[in-house]
């Protein structure tokens, strides 16, 4: 299938399950392909890599940091060995992500022009949950009361008091978020929709140095103990290259497959 290391790697749904080709990072899985049941230790290394709950927008993320790293080095052919067909950009100067993508979008669909939310602070670091997508709605129930309620990626609502000095409130929380934000109105009705993506924070060095935590009898299971190809490689760079885009990409490829074995049932 084209994309085949890709796909293993993010080991996510393509076909109807696909949110289509203008969202965030995406790229061409095939139709057909379904999630495959891995064995636990391979969850477990998917955890430090893409958060204990990703979504499909930090799968992609993960996807555009990484994969570089592998097509950058006669590593690559390892990739191609599974199929040569790929899709997606593999230069290692590519741009992550443009900054504008990781601004929250504010929009008043309620109230009068003069409302406004301005928001503060900074994001939250999503890489150890992994949920980057985020939406909100902020309602004014009351000159005195108005409700933070999130919607993506798990719902809730909290109500905080507010009132205004020289025509601006205090700091009011976004709750998960890590932003605040300030009104200048205390109009019944007035509401706004916040949203946007959180962005990952952790560079290799931090990826590398938390999948050091993973744990002997992991990587055992991973990297095996054959003297066999490609084993031997995807070991030996992982305990003992000295650069991290090495090491790393021994890694992933050994992870990838791995998922081949399960996917064809080896």
């Amino acid at each position: 299938m084209f994309n085949h290391a890709r796909t293993l790697l993010l080991n996510i749904e393509g076909g109807t399950r696909s949110p289509g080709p203008d969202f965030l990072g995406e790229e061409l899985i095939t139709q057909n392909f379904r999630k495959i049941e891995l064995p636990t230790y391979l969850d477990q290394i998917r955890q430090f890599l893409f958060g204990s709950r990703p979504d499909r927008a930090m799968y992609n993320y993960r996807a555009k940091q990484l994969l570089p790293l592998i097509h950058a080095t006669e590593l690559h052919e390892f990739a191609l060995r599974l199929d040569n067909r790929i899709t997606y950009d593999q230069a290692r100067e590519q741009t992550l992500y443009q900054p504008a993508t990781f601004l929250p979008q504010i929009n008043r669909y309620s109230g009068h022009t003069p409302d406004t939310l301005t928001l503060i602070g900074q994001p939250i670091v999503p890489d150890a949950v992994g949920q980057l997508r985020f939406d909100y709605d902020v309602d004014i129930l009351t000159p005195t009361t108005v409700e933070v309620k999130r919607l993506t990626p798990k719902t809730f609502s909290v109500i905080q008091d507010f009132s205004l000095t020289n025509k601006l409130s205090r700091p009011l929380r976004l709750e998960g978020a890590g932003y605040k934000f300030f009104l200048n109105t205390t109009s019944p009705g007035a509401q706004w929709q916040i949203g946007g993506y959180f962005r990952p924070q952790w560079d290799i060095g931090q990826l590398v140095a938390m999948l050091d935590r993973v744990g002997e009898p992991v990587m055992l299971q991973l990297f095996g103990l054959s003297n066999d190809e490609p084993w031997v490689t995807f070991r030996n760079l992982w305990y003992d290259h000295h650069s991290l885009p090495y090491r790393l990409g021994g890694l992933l490829l050994a992870m990838i497959y791995r998922t081949e074995e399960v996917r064809v049932g080896r």
